[in-house]
């Protein structure tokens, strides 16, 4: 992780556009959260080798940047130097271009962000609480209550806090907003409802239900108080607005809570956790659907769609057991990172798992699922089998969390009570499971040739189809002009260690590109980037013309030759505009490689020099 945040964040600011191009930022536990104006003038390959960044994606109408557990120091930084940002704002123009799911899933998110982590740390403390007790502290003491206070006031008025965050994504007056939250849960109302005093408003009977610690009513409210808000600002004369556009707002929205939207979501809500309870009570259904499929969710960022049911089971019965199931995933990533740190002899490999691995144990999993487990894939199937095995024990336990927390070591003691255990066990079974299952088939350091810088799916070519008659001696020609280096310099491990075949690299001086050998064109990479060839005398030979360039979509490359096309040495193949590529930041050293050099008993390279499209490169024996 980089240490120096300031040059980190000015780096990323400079990649994504500059302040021009942010409509808003946030940031959650892991990502920085951006809603931009245009993503496709974003260098996401210079980001993405910026230190300390581990992944950039596109999810729910943001553009996010997984940093890991420093992000709030990013963050920080980026607001520091960036007075001009905004949080939270919203840029209706942008609005239009997204899809429905795409909006509910930045709405959710944008709304349970900013409480995420009070939640947590509430959770942690309630648990902390049910232990002390346990270990004989009074529960009539000041210190427990006092203590419990603290631990519980986030959830008793958790309406208030998601009104605030509500009304900033709705574009409400935020305050008012708050109001209008108290107005629910005012004291008199709450003893009406205790009292079971039967009360109207203009005649109309009031269902009166006690609205702390709800989620969905609050959220609603708000939203159509966004809508009154804008409304109001048209009808009413300016001079009286700022004290009469909220007199109303309140008058009309307080009745219309408590009358119409609160019964309806709470009803929504019940019906929420009901058909909650129906899937949970098949436990070994739910274990896998959630132990399996979780980090799958995160990786899409559509995790953030249950993180109001875990809230609304909270609501209701005071804790939630979505969050258990979850809790043996998280710990399966960290597992299966710490199999590939135990298995590894390469020393940056096993720096990046460690690091992975202890940050899952925490329960930041993205740093283990987009710097090893996904990038390496068994280590990732690896933590979903492990993680649904967990999650079906964690199910049959019982267990639930208070207050919905991030699972992680932490934050364990959330989970004190009924099935706790168990429910250990079921944490247990899925991080070791992980880790042995990963250790003993999931990870090989030869085996290392899924990378997406490289799209070595894309490149790799069917050998069956090729043509293996072999010859004493065959040669591969330069296909550029420029300076030859052996290929354990190139900066991608892919290539530099030989995982894709044998070869060298050339770092070219001119556009053109010639064919290395007489033979047929097999591929033409769909982005143009790659080209691969099937010589007469049996080489299969590809040239990668730079790294990464597969993000250039095909741009500033003219390809002249089609698959099945017959072509001579030194035939010109492509045009490419290799300073152009350079100003987009991604490396033209271009890789040229022998895909079938297990065919050979020798390869030999020629010594480092300036080439051009005449001299030898490889000899194949």
């Amino acid at each position: 992780m980089a240490k120096d945040f300031s040059k980190m964040s000015s780096d990323i600011m400079k990649y994504i556009g500059g302040v021009d191009n942010v409509i808003d930022i946030a940031h959650c536990a892991t990502r920085l959260r951006f809603r931009l104006k245009n993503s496709d003038i974003v260098n996401r390959a210079m980001l993405e080798q910026t230190e300390g960044v581990i992944k950039t994606l596109e999810s729910g109408g943001q553009f996010q940047i997984v940093i890991g557990n420093k992000v709030s120091l990013v963050y920080e930084e980026i607001l520091k130097n960036n007075k001009n940002l905004t949080l939270g704002q919203e840029d209706k123009d942008s609005e239009k271009n997204k899809n429905v799911f795409d909006a509910f899933i930045a709405t959710v998110a944008a709304i349970f962000t900013p409480v995420l982590m009070v939640m947590c740390g509430s959770g942690v403390l309630k648990g902390i609480l049910a232990i002390a007790v346990s270990a004989g502290m009074s529960t009539d003491s000041g210190t427990y209550i006092v203590l419990y206070a603290a631990a519980d006031a986030f959830f008793v008025f958790m309406p208030f806090l998601l009104a605030f965050s509500s009304a900033k994504r709705f574009g409400a007056n935020q305050f008012l907003a708050v109001t209008l939250a108290g107005s629910l849960v005012y004291p008199n109302i709450i003893t009406a409802i205790n009292n079971e005093v039967a009360l109207t408003f203009l005649g109309i009977p009031l269902v009166l239900l006690n609205y702390h610690s709800t989620v969905l009513p609050i959220i609603v409210a708000v939203f159509v108080l966004s809508k009154l808000e804008k409304m109001l600002k048209r009808i009413i004369p300016e001079a009286v607005y700022s004290f009469m556009m909220p007199c109303i707002a309140l008058a009309v929205m307080t009745p219309l809570s408590l009358l119409v939207i609160g019964p309806v979501l709470t009803t929504v809500a019940n019906g929420l956790a009901t058909a909650y309870e129906m899937i949970a009570d098949i436990p070994i259904l739910a274990g896998i659907i959630v132990g399996a499929f979780w980090e799958v969710l995160v990786i899409f960022g559509v995790h953030w769609t249950f993180v109001p049911i875990m809230l609304n089971n909270v609501s209701l019965y005071g804790a939630d057991t979505l969050s258990s199931l979850v809790a043996p995933a998280i710990f399966s990533q960290a597992g299966a990172a710490l199999g590939v740190f135990l298995k590894t002899k390469k020393q940056d490999v096993k720096s990046l798992a460690g690091s992975a691995a202890l940050s899952g144990v925490f329960g930041i999993t993205e740093p283990a699922i987009y710097g090893v487990t996904l990038k390496y894939k068994k280590p990732f199937y690896a933590a979903m089998l492990s993680g649904a095995v967990g999650a079906v024990i964690a199910a049959f336990s019982k267990a639930a969390g208070i207050g919905a927390p991030i699972p992680g070591l932490l934050t364990l003691p959330c989970w004190v009570g009924n099935g706790f255990i168990m429910f250990l066990v079921a944490c247990l079974v899925a991080f070791v499971g992980a880790t042995v299952l990963t250790y003993l088939i999931g990870y090989k350091d030869e085996n290392i040739v899924n990378d997406s810088s490289t799209n070595a799916e894309e490149i790799m070519i069917n050998k069956k189809e090729l043509n293996k008659s072999i010859q004493t001696e065959k040669t591969i020609y330069s296909p550029l002009r420029g300076k030859m280096i052996p290929l354990n310099e190139v900066a991608d491990e892919v290539f530099s260690s030989g995982a894709l075949g044998q070869g060298v690299a050339v770092i070219p001086e001119t556009s053109e590109v010639y064919a290395p050998v007489d033979g047929e064109v097999v591929l033409v990479a769909d982005t143009k980037h790659a080209l691969a060839f099937n010589s007469n005398n049996g080489m299969e030979v590809m040239i990668h013309m730079g790294l990464d360039t597969v993000k250039l979509d095909g741009k500033y490359f003219d390809i002249k030759v089609k698959v099945g096309e017959k072509v001579k040495k030194g035939d010109l193949i492509a045009r490419v505009d290799f300073e152009k590529i350079k100003e987009e930041g991604y490396p033209i050293v271009t890789p040229v490689l022998v895909l079938n050099s297990d065919s050979f008993t020798e390869i030999q390279a020629e010594s480092p020099k300036f080439v051009t499209e005449k001299d030898k490169l490889l000899t194949c024996k």
